[in-house]
């Protein structure tokens, strides 16, 4: 299990599906250049939320939650292999917007 520190969120891409050509397998690919991705991914793993400044001790609840479909600014995103797979990490600041809510189903998962 993977735990994310204050308000860091990991995100998995959803890739374009190709119009034509050959589709590589994930295994054969190198981490991808993030301008030739579509910024939109599912979350993977949620930190539990940044403390408050004026609120010692309290942390700020996060806005996102495991399994929704999200956008993002890459410009203050990490590529990383995390766990295995290719993921974004990205502080919840930079998350630009949540285009789909995961049912609590998912988000427990």
């Amino acid at each position: 299990m993977i735990e994310m520190i204050n308000d860091l969120v990991a995100i998995t891409w959803l890739r374009k599906e190709p119009k034509h050509g050959i589709t590589l397998p994930d295994t054969a690919k190198q981490i991808p250049n993030m301008k030739e991705m579509e910024l939109k991914g599912r979350v993977d793993f949620v930190g539990p939320g940044r403390l408050s400044e004026s609120n010692p001790g309290k942390r700020l609840p996060m806005a996102v939650r495991p399994g929704d479909i999200v956008v993002w600014d890459d410009r203050r995103a990490m590529v990383g292999y995390l766990d295995g797979k290719v993921r974004t990490i990205i502080p919840e600041g930079g998350i630009i917007a949540i285009l789909e809510r995961a049912t609590i189903v998912e988000a427990q998962a």
